[in-house]
């Protein structure tokens, strides 16, 4: 009988792991990378503590004014509260500068890696179906807090992240997103248009009549103009002055699919924000 030598288990799996190839690796150099830091992040980091002795500040008035018998008004309740709300912000503002720190981005003809420390997540421009574009410039907490500009990638699996502007150069990403999903995207969405079945992109849908409302229907003929911003969508109807219809643009969804689909259908009616980057 010839005696067979086994593998220890722990050996077995070591040399399979080994041998297991790395979809990262896979994937060759980067074309671009993208690291975390920038004025935001150091502006973020700064305001920890600034927000935090605010609120202890906020939060001792009251207190040190019932110690003395001087308590009266319900002005000391709103300090209460103020100082309370700073105190949480000051914690979610360093929880959140703390997990960024060691972000970053790998851009590859197929697809980008995200980078949080030591743990890689692959998104391949195939696999995205809906990318949303946030900006946040009108309100300074959720700037402070989660970025003046945001990206949120949502894969068909039910996957998604979203990368704020702790990342340096956040629109040139955002630029290279969105080159990178439109030859996938684009060739779905036209030939569901070119079937006659209606498009929806989250707060906007359209067929090839025109522009779907919840309740009235504007035509394409009487679109006046339609005029997308970072900030908004703004149609206008023909013989009316004042705007027929306002969408947020952080509520629609894949605009840049939205902006190549009404180029050949609103021609010069039609003005985007995109057309400033070309």
């Amino acid at each position: 009988m010839i005696a067979m030598s086994t593998m220890p288990e722990s050996s077995y799996d070591a040399n399979v792991a080994d041998a297991a190839p790395d979809p990262v690796a896979a994937l060759g150099e980067p074309t671009a990378e993208f690291r975390a830091g920038g004025q935001r992040l150091a502006w973020q980091m700064a305001a920890v503590p600034l927000c935090f002795v605010g609120g202890i500040i906020c939060v001792g008035i009251p207190v040190a004014a019932l110690l003395w018998g001087h308590l009266r008004g319900a002005h000391f309740g709103k300090l209460i509260t103020l100082g309370c709300a700073l105190i949480g912000g000051s914690v979610v503002l360093a929880i959140r500068a703390y997990k960024h720190r060691r972000l970053r981005v790998l851009v590859y003809p197929e697809g980008l890696v995200r980078m949080d420390g030591d743990e890689a997540n692959a998104f391949f421009w195939e696999d995205i179906d809906t990318v949303f574009r946030k900006n946040n410039s009108d309100s300074a907490w959720e700037a402070l807090a989660h970025g003046g500009l945001l990206y949120t990638l949502h894969l068909a699996s039910g996957k998604q992240t979203t990368f704020e502007d702790h990342l340096n150069d956040l629109k040139t990403l955002g630029k290279i997103i969105e080159a990178g999903t439109l030859p996938y995207l684009l060739p779905h969405y036209q030939a569901t248009l070119d079937d006659g079945a209606v498009v929806e992109f989250g707060a906007l849908a359209f067929d090839a009549q025109g522009i779907r409302g919840e309740k009235v229907h504007l035509p394409w003929n009487d679109v006046q103009s339609l005029a997308m911003t970072e900030k908004a969508i703004t149609i206008k109807k023909k013989k009316k002055w004042t705007a027929w219809k306002t969408i947020p643009t952080d509520d629609v969804a894949n605009p840049h699919v939205v902006a190549e689909l009404l180029k050949p259908i609103l021609d010069s009616r039609l003005t985007t924000f995109y057309d400033a980057k070309r």
